[in-house]
């Protein structure tokens, strides 16, 4: 399916002299990545809105997106099983902070981040086969991937006590990112009801 959608761009391209014949090959790979990404971010987008968890997913989206652009990570060999072990990945997460987050401390969170860490200093980039990185990229990926890692670190500890069940699977995303690479509404809890958010 894949194939054909963009098989279909690049022949739109061609015919309106966009691109060359030379760089078909090129054209479609990228929309296949650009397109399996699309298909996972909605999946992502439509679990979490099912689920009530539409703010965390996005910030699923934004941590997972941002740290494996520069860290590299896991490359599947073809984009369904791409697809299904992100979706896994999330849904791993999903499950792990509405199980956990109630007994989660600071210092549970900081055990987890620094971890991420650890793996990100010890082996950040990981370079696909497909596409060595120069040894200049792979010294600027390496540098910008710490400084997100810290970043994400920083703020999921600063935030910490407004956000909990966030924080978990933000830093539990960092720690499990080599399988593949605000403040939320205070919430309130009744003895038979879920959680619900002012």
């Amino acid at each position: 399916m894949l194939y054909v959608w963009s098989t279909r761009l690049v022949d739109i391209l061609l015919q309106n002299k966009i691109i060359k014949e030379n760089d078909r090959d090129i054209y479609e790979y990228g929309f296949q990545i650009i397109i399996s990404s699309m298909i996972g971010i909605l999946m992502v987008g439509a679990i979490g809105l099912i689920s009530n968890r539409f703010i965390e997913s996005v910030l699923f989206l934004m941590v997972f997106i941002s740290t494996r652009e520069y860290s590299g990570g896991y490359h599947a060999k073809s984009f369904l099983s791409c697809s299904v072990l992100f979706i896994s990945l999330y849904f791993i997460l999903l499950v792990f902070a509405g199980m956990l987050y109630k007994n989660f401390e600071l210092y549970h969170i900081s055990v987890i981040l620094l971890i991420h860490l650890f793996i990100i200093l010890k082996y950040s980039p990981i370079e696909s086969k497909r596409k060595p990185l120069t040894q200049k990229v792979v010294v600027i990926n390496r540098k910008r991937s710490i400084i997100i890692s810290i970043i994400w670190s920083l703020l999921t500890l600063v935030l910490f006590s407004w956000l909990k069940k966030v924080a978990v699977k933000a830093s539990g995303k960092s720690s499990l990112y080599l399988m593949y690479q605000p403040k939320e509404p205070e919430i309130l809890h009744n003895d038979d009801e879920k959680p619900i958010f002012k």
